[in-house]
């Protein structure tokens, strides 16, 4: 048995076990990051961007097949991608070879595990139903009882709000949120509630005529008073050979009005990660133990893995107060991987992948010190969502790749890591002239070594302005 003291022992390990290690998802970039853990890595995608393709491939063999969804459009949901005949005849070419086939996706659906056990091949990763049951914040709340953790929400029904709402207004302030159990992504499922004006309780009405058939006559939801601070996630890990294994926090961008635009009824928009601002040693150290007791209660229960915890910071009474958890890959990725190994930490995504492919080992202490909270880091990476209020059709033609800050080209490029000071990253299925864009998703994504914002979470003047020229050159019509 390995004792794991780096990350090339960590290759070491993955290498050992022989397993075919292939990661699935629509654009080039999703999943490459596991090239840095995972000797003999592959990627299969659907959109083919030829330019990024040509510089992933330098590091790993990468496959498109141009499946289409429904819409006719590039298949970004790898169980519609690995649904098609090709791929899975592809795949099953491995097994001539290697006695074990594994993939590795963002999020495992019903339809992914189905056609997965038919082929015998593996996934990395907990199961649809072990990820929807957690998905719940009322879940959330029961394991947060179950830890001892502090909390201040209300779990109750909307017509319970309907019928008591200047109650909950007197016991929570003149700003209240109000976030429906069952519903998560994209900021959907959550309102800000202010006494006084009705505007929010007419658009919770509206949404839930169109969400009532699939969350029942009298919902359940979480009321909670509104917190001033900014908003941190946590990365932790579960494991059979190490513990729970837990990263130091990061700063989270949300509600970033330059890139999300106006997304329809929507709030708590996420938009990327800042690694490079620190926090006080004592309020990392809180959110660190909270992942530690959350991690220890969701392995009793039988979760594996990666999993991240949404937390705000709430500054008023500097008090860390737990929001949500999701058990699997994270919108953390595929940065975190860099981040992680270039400050010389146990990179979390690979003991996800040793857990999953259940591979002994040992964790040298000594690595584990890598992970307690320290200042010094850099890195962050922020989403670009079509801010134009409606479809769009590219007009312009931008190269994907590493640029200055004042939008002048310098060099191809994929990876965090492979940036230098006063750069940015332009990445992640940078569009082409012709292509389309629909309302309010993602266009693509940016990333740098340092902040993009300052410690308000306000856009640095240099980060607005090429974010700017980047939507300028889109042209987006």
């Amino acid at each position: 048995m390995i004792n794991i003291t780096s990350i090339n022992d960590l290759k070491e390990v993955i290498a050992q076990s022989g397993v075919k290690v292939i990661g699935v998802g629509g654009t080039p970039i999703t999943r490459s990051e596991f090239a840095s853990v995972i000797p003999d890595f592959e990627l299969i995608c659907s959109v083919d961007s030829k330019d990024e393709i040509a510089e992933v491939a330098k590091d790993m063999k990468i496959t498109c097949f141009p499946v289409k969804n429904n819409s006719g459009r590039c298949a970004k949901k790898p169980s519609t991608i690995v649904s098609d005949a090709r791929v899975q005849s592809y795949i099953n070419n491995f097994k001539k070879i290697h006695k074990r086939v594994a993939l590795i996706v963002f999020k495992p659906d019903a339809l992914l595990l189905k056609i997965a056990q038919d082929n015998g091949w593996e996934i990395i990763g907990n199961t649809p139903d072990i990820i929807s049951t957690y998905n719940s914040k009322q879940v959330f709340r029961d394991i947060l009882k179950k830890t001892n953790i502090a909390q201040s929400a209300t779990v109750t029904t909307l017509s319970d709000f309907y019928a008591n709402t200047h109650a909950f207004f007197d016991r929570y302030g003149e700003v209240l949120v109000l976030q429906f159990a069952e519903k998560s992504g994209g900021g959907h499922g959550t309102f800000f509630c202010r006494q006084g004006d009705e505007s929010s309780i007419t658009q919770i009405q509206k949404r839930m005529s169109t969400w009532k058939e699939d969350l029942g006559d009298d919902p359940t939801v979480i009321i909670d008073a509104y917190f001033n601070g900014p908003v941190l996630s946590i990365a932790g890990c579960i494991t059979k050979e190490a513990g729970i294994i837990v990263a130091q926090p990061q700063y989270q961008y949300i509600d970033i009005p330059e890139v999300v635009g106006k997304k329809d009824n929507a709030t708590g928009v996420f938009c990327g990660h800042d690694w490079a601002r620190s926090l006080p040693n004592e309020i990392a150290q809180v959110c660190c133990d909270m992942v530690q007791k959350i991690g220890l209660v969701l392995q009793k229960e039988g979760v594996r893995g990666f999993f991240g915890l949404d937390t705000i910071w709430d500054k008023d009474k500097n008090v860390i107060r737990p929001i949500e958890i999701n058990v699997r890959l994270t919108g953390v990725f595929p940065a975190f991987m860099d981040v992680q190994i270039m400050h010389d930490e146990v990179p979390l995504g690979a003991l996800h992948v040793l857990e999953f492919l259940n591979i002994p080992y040992t964790l040298d202490e000594q690595y584990k010190q890598s992970l307690l909270p320290r200042v010094g880091r850099k890195g962050a990476h922020m989403i670009l969502f079509n801010t134009y209020g409606h479809d769009i059709v590219i007009q312009g033609s931008v190269k994907p790749g590493i640029y200055s800050y004042d939008f002048e080209y310098k060099r191809p490029g994929y990876r965090l890591a492979q940036l230098q000071a006063n750069e940015v990253l332009l990445t992640d299925s940078v569009p082409q002239k012709g292509d389309i864009r629909k309302k309010n998703i993602k266009i693509c994504k940016i990333a740098s070594l340092e902040s993009f914002t300052d410690d308000a979470g306000i856009l640095t003047q240099k980060a607005r302005t090429f974010i700017q020229k980047v939507y300028t050159a889109f042209n987006g019509r």
